[in-house]
């Protein structure tokens, strides 16, 4: 079996998280390398 590279794109949903909650807390709540360690995991796994 060849194993080819699909394009892969994680998205997170911020809007269900209450607008009292995000006027304290800058979003995305996380780093950007955070969101590259989620995707690399994902590949990993499904790799």
């Amino acid at each position: 079996m060849r194993s080819r590279a699909e394009p892969l794109t994680l998205t997170y949903d911020w809007w269900a998280v209450p607008t009292h909650i995000r006027q304290y807390i800058e979003f995305p709540p996380c780093a950007d390398d955070h969101l590259r360690n989620s995707l690399n995991h994902i590949a990993e796994l499904v790799g």
